[in-house]
């Protein structure tokens, strides 16, 4: 049902096909789509028996409104959380409210279930921090985890629903620095999940979160200042084999892209301006390294967008080439 109103929304709607959430239509129409899959899962399952069924809807119902809502939170700007019907003064009523903003509840164990959910309140804590701090170091995983943990204790006030969300929260910001290779002060993050050690269930959910811990800092180290760099090998559109042996003595500034990343994309005038403002310096070296499945798609792209720099490609396999599981690469841009 949701493949079938998608499909005939695109062809009214361009916009909502193309993903371009910079249109403000763009949310109106997905705003509908949610209500429309609301009202048919109400429908659909009405006369059904099967077991469990009041709970099974009120679930899927979830589902919905905070995919809807997660959707929502992903745009750029900080201000989104603005229109959030619980984040807004109720004496101003200037403001529009997101759809299904009113609904969002701190209080239901039930939600931590709906991966949405976990989503949507980590992105909502995180653009808080940033709005509440404009000042603040946005680069700084201590001040997400500072100031985010703050944001936690205002809105959730019951001790099962505040100890779930920290926990969530601490291990997003792990797994964030770990994929973007970020250093952080493991000390403080140590530190915050020792004292939720006292909550009731804390062996549970702490050993996962310590293990993830564990690897950052070894990932850190890895990849500190004064470590060698990991060996590679990459291939021109020629056939040429290039190693990190062959740059010795060099800088080197890698850009990891592939022809389906639209981000990555986007960013190639910005890394063709780099490579132009150093091209007469000889002690740099600039790759553009693709990481696209197979040789055709990263060639047509490459013709297409024309990137700067030594153009290469890690060996055949994307996330699971060599290259990138040296780097320790799960994500682009």
């Amino acid at each position: 049902y949701w493949m079938k109103i998608f499909q005939e929304m695109s062809k009214k709607h361009p916009e909502l096909g193309s993903g371009n959430n910079q249109n403000p239509l763009y949310f109106v129409i997905q705003d509908s789509i949610t209500q429309l899959r609301i009202q048919y899962l109400d429908k659909y399952f009405a006369d059904s028996n099967i077991t469990g069924k009041e709970d099974f809807i009120a679930n899927e119902r979830n589902s919905l409104v905070y995919s809807n809502l997660y959707y929502r939170m992903s745009v750029p700007k900080n201000e989104i959380i603005e229109q959030l019907a619980f984040y807004q003064n109720p004496n101003d009523n200037s403001a529009n409210s997101l759809t299904h903003s009113k609904e969002v509840s701190f209080s239901d164990d039930n939600l931590f279930e709906i991966n949405y959910y976990q989503q949507f309140m980590n992105d909502f804590i995180m653009k808080a921090v940033r709005v509440e701090n404009p000042q603040g170091n946005f680069s700084s995983y201590e001040l997400y985890l500072d100031k985010g943990l703050t944001v936690i204790d205002k809105w959730f006030k019951k001790p099962q629903t505040n100890f779930k969300q920290k926990i969530i929260f601490i291990n997003h910001l792990i797994s964030t620095a770990t994929m973007f290779k970020a250093s952080v002060n493991i000390d403080q993050f140590q530190a915050e999940i020792e004292k939720l050690r006292k909550s009731e269930n804390a062996s549970k959910y702490l050993g996962p979160v310590n293990d993830n811990l564990k690897k950052l800092k070894e990932s850190m180290s890895k990849f500190s200042i004064g470590t060698r760099a990991p060996n590679f090998e990459l291939k021109d559109s020629n056939g040429k084999v290039f190693h990190l042996s062959d740059f010795k003595n060099k800088i080197i500034f890698i850009d990891v892209w592939a022809s389906w990343c639209g981000p990555c994309v986007a960013n190639i005038p910005k890394w063709n301006d780099l490579v132009e403002k150093y091209s007469g310096n000889s002690e740099f070296q600039f790759l553009s390294v693709s990481i696209d499945e197979n040789i055709s798609d990263w060639a047509k792209a490459e013709t297409k967008f024309k990137p700067y720099g030594l153009k290469v490609i890690a060996d055949i396999g994307g996330f699971k080439s060599v290259f990138a599981k040296s780097f320790e690469l799960h994500v682009i841009p």
